[in-house]
């Protein structure tokens, strides 16, 4: 027995001597990658970690403590030897926080791009994927003031629009995953490079970048977006602003929805039910004197949440089923759960029929009374 784990253990030590080892010191270390492809070619744009030292410590937190690369390559993996080359470091992509990919990319295909980021070992499934309203570059090389590195800032400012409902979550694993099964129909956070108010460098939550068979297809705006997530995730955390001239302007944080998707099939049709439950809290109420709000008031302003969740699950629902043919509601599994039958004989005609398919969406708000601290007058 010793003999043979002697021998087990020898093997290790050669298998392993013959490895190339790499400190992380000599590596360049990828916070964020940018992909754009232009004529033939793939511009790679890397923001790599490159910190400025005070002399005291490492690094200086208040300093962009970051790099820009950018190269071309015939593939991804020709720009990254490209970019060892220019740069004097083999690129690290094990840290790597976000990936963008630039709109005229995304809407070319991106199958390719998500490909090789899967195959590649090093790189996260967790990492996020990002589209560009632009290019991709224009997000990478953003020099963003505030934590670290940008790709903090950029990661930060997305994981914000998660909490309040804003923005979706797009991960390298679930845009794969989404688009190598039926229906192929998968969703990212759709972003724009800009100026803030006081002219530094900015990137903005624009809405979600729609995808069908890997192509990008079109777009929901932020209120799409919040539609399309009550009707997909049940948002916990959004604030919704409605108004009219009885009850004044109305600030309510919705912090806990649910959602019901239910399904019946007559003469070869399916038709489908959404209801849809929200609770939150009054956060601002400005109207006109100094009334206490009545429980009318109190029933009004539930009417105009419902009435604005209702709008937004709408317009998402319309552009995505009856312009784009698309299932990111994944209503194909409630057929399926229904009926397993009808969904084997109708999937490959899914898309046709969405743009029929008959959706009924009933929305219900509850909330509590509003504080006096948030009430103000007119």
């Amino acid at each position: 027995m010793r003999r043979w784990m002697a021998v087990v253990l020898l093997f290790a030590v050669l298998l392993c001597g013959c490895m190339q080892s790499v400190e992380l010191k000599e590596r360049g270390i990828v916070q964020a990658i940018g992909v754009d492809y232009d004529d033939g070619f793939y511009t790679v744009t890397l923001q790599i970690f490159n910190p400025q030292s005070t002399g005291q410590t490492s690094f200086d937190a208040s300093k962009l403590n970051n790099k820009v690369i950018q190269v071309q390559g015939s593939s991804i993996s020709d720009a990254l030897r490209r970019a060892t080359l220019q740069n004097g470091r083999k690129m690290f992509l094990g840290n790597n926080k976000i990936i963008v990919i630039g709109r005229e990319t995304a809407e070319g295909g991106i199958s390719r791009v998500l490909d090789y980021f899967d195959s590649d070992h090093e790189t996260r499934p967790g990492t996020v994927v990002l589209v560009a309203d632009g290019r991709a570059d224009e997000i990478v090389s953003a020099q963003i003031n505030q934590g670290i590195v940008p790709a903090n800032a950029i990661e930060m400012v997305v994981d914000q629009s998660l909490e309040d409902g804003s923005a979706v979550k797009s991960t390298l694993m679930q845009m794969s995953r989404a688009l190598e099964s039926d229906p192929k129909a998968a969703y990212a956070t759709y972003v724009k490079a800009g100026k803030d108010y006081s002219g530094e460098d900015a990137v903005a939550i624009e809405g979600t970048a729609l995808f069908l068979n890997d192509r990008m297809v079109d777009t929901f705006d932020t209120e799409e977006t919040r539609g399309f997530l009550f009707l997909k995730e049940s948002p916990q955390n959004t604030i919704l602003v409605v108004e009219n001239d009885q009850v004044g302007r109305v600030s309510a944080n919705i912090n806990e929805s649910k959602r019901k998707i239910q399904c019946n099939i007559e003469n070869g049709i399916p038709r489908f039910t959404v209801e849809i439950q929200a609770w939150g809290t009054l956060e601002e109420l400005v109207q006109e004197g100094e009334e206490a709000l009545s429980q009318q008031g109190e029933a009004d302003i539930e009417n105009l949440l419902a009435r604005k969740i209702l709008e937004d699950t709408q317009r998402a629902m319309m552009k995505a089923l009856r312009e784009n043919k698309m299932d990111i509601f994944d209503l194909y599994q409630v057929v399926d759960r229904k009926d397993h039958t009808f969904w084997e004989e109708n999937k490959e005609n899914w898309g046709e029929m969405l743009t029929t398919v008959p959706v009924d969406i009933e929305v219900s708000v509850h909330i509590q009374r509003i504080s006096t601290d948030n009430k103000e007058k007119k």
